[in-house]
């Protein structure tokens, strides 16, 4: 079974039974997957400090040999928790016939949003 799984004019989706328990999968709990399945080595997930991660989504990530961190928001001051939930878009100078890695839409990204991002480095 392929984890993920391109739909035409509409992106990748995550199979349901990664979600092991795939009744009333929240929101949330697909992002918290997909973290997990493109993580390196460790999805961090930072939530209100009465969240509780499910059980499921840590033996998903043992299972893929990948940790998940999870960092409460009462760990930062009210102006870091102001720019965490900030929304950024990018428009992008080129057109989309090239990938997101390629070195002119790199260079446009660094030069148009370090400013912003500097704050997050």
């Amino acid at each position: 079974m392929d984890e993920i799984k391109y739909i035409d004019n509409v992106g990748y989706m995550l199979h349901p039974e990664i979600f092991m328990n795939s009744e009333n999968t929240s929101w949330w709990e697909y992002l918290l997957f997909g973290a997990i399945h493109y993580a390196q080595e460790t999805a961090i997930v930072v939530s209100p400090p009465d969240f509780t991660i499910p059980y499921h989504a840590f033996k998903y990530a043992h299972n893929k040999g990948k940790d998940i961190t999870q960092i409460s928001l009462s760990r930062f001051a009210t102006d870091e928790v102001r720019r965490l939930q900030m929304l950024y878009f990018i428009e992008f100078k080129y057109s989309r016939t090239k990938e997101a890695s390629h070195p002119d839409e790199l260079a446009y990204l660094i030069e148009s949003f370090s400013d912003v991002m500097r704050q997050f480095w």
